[in-house]
């Protein structure tokens, strides 16, 4: 974002491939200072470095060296295509248009002053805009209406095809349908990737799923660790759905997104498939959770471990263990089709002011930057609490927006190793609105936590049920 006094900007794409230097893109005519190579030292965008400068770098930041100047072009990050170059109190348009010459030339995009970065509310309605448009075309590509429909067709596509082969049953065995889809019934484990992926063997005429290893601590083989089959299953399951995402040219199977992205200038892909890569992600994400854990089946097993288990305070917790084992899923993939279903004799057994959170450390803030924090990861929040309306969270949120001493005690219990449960009775800050006006409810949380991950960065689990501070 370009502080009070810039006049204009030089916008240059991540993706360009004119070997042209700093220097010789001439911010010189704007400044009268030469901006050499080694002034800035960009680490983020390497391609872009390597082509400008000759260089790379590894690091994710982009730092600045101070030039004893006030009028000195600043180089800044975006949050788009690449990073810009700004004016600061530089008011000669004409001028500076006529300098731009050779870097229009040079084929780098320009905006003028007219087309300064826009107030941040204009900004991202603007950017808003442009996601709807891509999404758009992306859903004419796939000739579906909405992400809502790609994700109920593909789940009904893939269920009819479990019905008829017998195998509705869980857990649910995805590989016993691949070939109708045509993919590769067995996934192959690929010790060079980190991340799952699916390709399209043009010779073999099938997706192939191919799997990251996943070890335990002490384990040596992935193949017959528990856990890390659950793991499998789901990533299984989401290249699976990655499937239905290509589309049918000239005999060829083609990424949906490939599509879209191709459709733009090659300096302007970026945005188009970082907005389309994380609609993806959703989709599959949800409808591999929807296949290994179908919602009829999920409510029947809740009402049956109800009907066979004794009140207690651990209840979600222990049927949480349940539903992984039954389906043979990771408690995440479990607890996420809880939350989203809820069902509704799970919620009078629970009662209405129960919650469930999952918290944990963040990497980092934003776009690699700020400290880390403690953050909501996942929750079975409440809506209402003792007759009051309480405002929704959302994944992501700072645990300390919930009070300053829910932070602290939650923060103690990650940094303690040494324990793996234990009782936590604290105050905790929510919000509702009174007459349209939003109101602070001062509220206590009684109840326990849990490690729930043991490997860093550690997370806990922390339920119990909350009431209001009289």
């Amino acid at each position: 974002m370009l502080a009070k006094g810039y006049q204009g900007l030089i916008w240059v794409s991540t993706y360009t491939s004119n070997p042209t230097s700093i220097a010789e893109i001439s911010v010189t005519g704007l400044t009268g200072h030469q901006i050499s190579p080694d002034v800035l030292r960009m680490h983020r965008y390497h391609k872009m470095m390597r082509h400008l400068s000759g260089s790379s770098c590894a690091s994710p930041r982009l730092t600045l060296r101070k030039l004893n100047t006030k009028n000195c072009p600043i180089l800044c990050p975006t949050s788009r295509n690449g990073f810009r170059i700004s004016m600061r109190r530089f008011t000669r348009q004409q001028e500076w248009v006529s300098r731009l010459t050779r870097i229009r030339s040079a084929g780098y995009g320009f905006r003028p002053k007219s087309s300064l970065p826009l107030p941040t509310k204009e900004r991202t309605t603007t950017e808003q805009e442009m996601k709807r448009k891509e999404t758009e075309r992306y859903l004419a590509v796939l000739g579906a209406g909405s992400l809502a429909s790609v994700e109920n067709d593909i789940v009904e596509t893939v269920r009819s095809a479990l019905r008829h082969s017998g195998c509705l049953a869980p857990p649910i065995r995805l590989s016993e349908v691949a070939e109708r889809f045509q993919i590769r019934r067995r996934p192959q484990i690929d010790r060079t990737i980190r991340c799952s992926t699916l390709e399209y063997d043009s010779g073999a005429r099938e997706f192939v799923i191919s799997l990251a290893p996943i070890l335990a601590l002490g384990d040596t083989d992935s193949t017959t660790n528990r856990d890390n089959s659950r793991f499998q299953r789901f990533a299984y399951a989401h290249e699976f759905a990655h499937r239905f995402l290509f589309v049918l040219r000239d005999g060829h199977w083609i990424r949906a997104l490939s599509i879209v992205a191709g459709e733009f200038p090659k300096e302007s892909r970026l945005g188009p498939i970082r907005v389309l890569s994380r609609v993806e992600e959703r989709i599959c994400n949800s409808v591999a959770g929807r296949l290994l854990v179908p919602e009829k089946e999920l409510r029947r097993h809740v009402t049956r471990a109800l009907s066979n288990s004794q009140p207690s305070p651990h209840l979600l917790w222990e049927i949480l263990g349940g539903v992984a084992r039954s389906f043979q899923v990771s408690r995440w993939c479990a607890f996420r089709r809880m939350s989203s279903i809820k069902p509704d004799d799970l919620v009078r057994a629970m009662g209405e002011s129960f919650c469930f959170l999952l918290v944990g450390q963040s990497v980092s803030t934003g776009a690699g930057h700020g400290a880390s924090r403690i953050r909501l990861l996942d929750y079975w929040w409440p809506g209402c609490i003792d007759g009051a309306d309480v405002r929704p969270v959302y994944p992501g949120l700072e645990i300390g927006r919930l009070g300053g001493e829910l932070a602290r005690v939650v923060a103690s219990l990650i940094a303690n190793t040494k324990e793996i449960a234990g009782e936590i009775v604290c105050p905790i800050d929510l919000k509702s609105e009174e007459g349209g006006q939003p109101k602070k409810l001062a509220a206590q949380l009684q109840g326990w936590w849990r490690t729930w991950t043991r490997t860093p960065p550690r997370q806990l689990a922390v339920y119990g049920v909350i009431g209001l501070r009289r």
